[in-house]
Order: C-alpha cells, then structure tokens, then sequence
C-alpha cells in the first residue's frame, strides 16, 4: 500500500506547513538571497515543496500587495 503510505506523507507535509503558516513562522535562512528576490519570498519557496498551490496563492498575494 505504497499509496496510503505517499498520501499520508503528503497530508503531515501539508498540514504542517499550513501550521507554520498561521503560526508566523520565520525562516531565518534567506533561500532566495541567491535569486536577488526578496526575503518574502523564502516561504513560498519552501511551501512549494509541500503543495505548489499554496506557493502560487501566496507568491500572486506578494504580488497583489506590492512586495
């Protein structure tokens, strides 16, 4: 059951990044410091591994607000 096994990986993947989310969870390493992007974007990075819609929502949220 290889699939349950992925599928519960990805449930504890997602749930905890959207814990970190609502927590204010500050990366203190600048990922995107390389990419000249601003340090806002360090945890859409990180989110886009865990769920690629979320990074997208929040990177278009970035966007919408100026930063």
């Amino acid at each position: 059951m290889l699939i349950v096994k992925v599928l519960a990986l990805m449930f504890i993947g997602i749930l905890l990044a959207e814990i970190f989310i609502q927590l204010n969870f500050s990366i203190r390493w600048n990922f995107v410091k390389f990419a000249n992007l601003p340090a806002a974007c360090n945890t859409p990075f990180i989110i886009a591994f865990a769920s690629a819609v979320s990074a997208d929502a929040m990177l278009q949220s970035l966007r919408e607000n100026g930063i």
